[in-house]
């Protein structure tokens, strides 16, 4: 069962997207603000950070001031009070890039579909009428801003190497790259992404309806889901993250066989 506190997380990353769809450009330390604000609230310290009374989580919280006049306005406070886990979460359970498994969905990623989501709400029809999918042979390069802007940020990450296990290798002999299919040009994706990537990676969305983004809300919680999973699985071990997220073993299939044996005590 996915954790509630995903849904906090997405309706939070719902309202960053509207209150910033002005701003010119992604601001990466207000969005790091916004995250950490939200993960250290009790739903999200009992249900992600894991192991802590939220009655008691205060007592783990650091007073943060807002320096930036233009932050205190969109966060609307002065200080925020960080949770002592809420770095390494936001580090290790909501930023991490999702891999390509296997090659069913097209080869693609949750974070791939999550950007196709998120490109419906871009108010320009060349976005609005999008797909995606994977493309083999000739690429319509971007010659226009916002779409040239957009993929000189992913071209340092397509020549990136892959983690052991992903399908990416094969996908891109298979099947060709990951495109973002436009009604002017091909966008080429990365074929690892974040949720931070998506946010960072596309033109301005406006969310002007709830009912209308019931399914970007979705993919957001799936991508979260995933994101988190290795953190997640760490935890249920009593390993800490901090210390283990990064080592090579162990991997996650054998952190679940382990947290199922655990369970079962």
């Amino acid at each position: 069962m996915i954790p509630k506190a995903y849904f906090m997380l997405a309706n939070a990353i719902l309202e960053f997207i509207d209150k910033t769809k002005d701003e010119a450009v992604f601001d990466e330390e207000l969005y790091m603000l916004w995250m950490l604000d939200v993960l250290s609230q009790p739903r999200c310290v009992r249900d992600l950070l894991f192991r802590v009374n939220p009655k008691e989580h205060t007592q783990d919280t650091l007073p943060l001031a807002i320096t930036s006049e233009r932050h205190r306005n969109l966060l609307n406070k002065n200080r925020i009070f960080v949770h002592a886990q809420a770095m390494g979460y936001l580090r290790c359970g909501v930023e991490p890039t999702l891999s390509v498994r296997n090659l069913t969905n097209a080869g693609l990623s949750k974070a791939h579909f999550l950007y196709a989501e998120y490109a419906k709400h871009v108010h320009d029809d060349n976005w609005i009428k999008s797909s995606i999918g994977r493309k083999k042979g000739e690429i319509r390069i971007p010659v226009k801003s916002p779409e040239k802007e957009i993929q000189s940020r992913f071209f340092p990450r397509l020549s990136q190497e892959y983690p052991k296990g992903s399908a990416s290798p094969k996908a891109l002999e298979e099947l060709g790259k990951v495109i973002l299919d436009l009604e002017t040009s091909d966008l080429t994706l990365p074929e690892e992404m974040s949720v931070k990537d998506v946010l960072n990676a596309a033109p301005k969305a406006s969310l002007a309806e709830r009912e209308e983004t019931r399914e970007l809300k979705n993919y957001i919680v799936n991508t979260l889901d995933s994101a988190g999973e290795r953190y997640s699985a760490l935890r249920r071990c009593g390993l800490d993250p901090n210390d283990w997220y990064s080592a090579p073993e162990p991997s996650i299939s054998t952190l679940r066989e382990f947290a199922k044996f655990i369970d079962e005590l």
